[in-house]
């Protein structure tokens, strides 16, 4: 995917397809993508290329993510994420690592699991969190 035709491409969705085994590392060559649409890929397996960190104008709604209960460390700082963290976030026992700071994320934080007690610097700066560790909501 590297002739002038195929790296213009600013939309790619996976809705329903059957990937399966590992992220296709080929994403990653796309550099003008916005939106990645990831839905039902349950034979989806492994790690999303690093690589994928190098399309900075990819942006998302986070709303409706579901994260597997095992994750430990998630971190999506300095993009263009939009919508509220989910609740499910609240369940990952495991999760020691969150950064979501400087992205477009509006909500109440998730109460629950280990969301209150992670550095508020985790969250900083968003359109309006609220909730621990950060000051109380006033709207939520």
């Amino acid at each position: 995917m590297s002739d002038s035709t195929t790296n213009q491409i600013s939309t790619l969705q996976f809705g329903s397809a059957n990937i399966s085994d590992q992220f296709p590392a080929v994403v990653s060559d796309l550099p003008y993508l916005e939106s990645l649409i990831l839905e039902n890929l349950t034979n989806l397996t492994g790690y999303i290329p690093s690589t994928l960190a190098k399309l900075n104008h990819l942006s998302f709604d986070i709303s409706e993510v579901e994260f597997p209960a095992n994750m430990t460390s998630l971190d999506l700082n300095t993009n263009l994420i939009t919508g509220t963290l989910p609740a499910s976030l609240a369940s990952l026992q495991y999760l020691y690592h969150l950064n979501v700071s400087h992205n477009g994320l509006c909500s109440q934080i998730p109460t629950g699991g280990r969301l209150q007690r992670l550095d508020s610097s985790a969250y900083l700066p968003n359109r309006c969190f609220c909730g621990a560790p950060l000051p109380a909501c006033k709207r939520f």
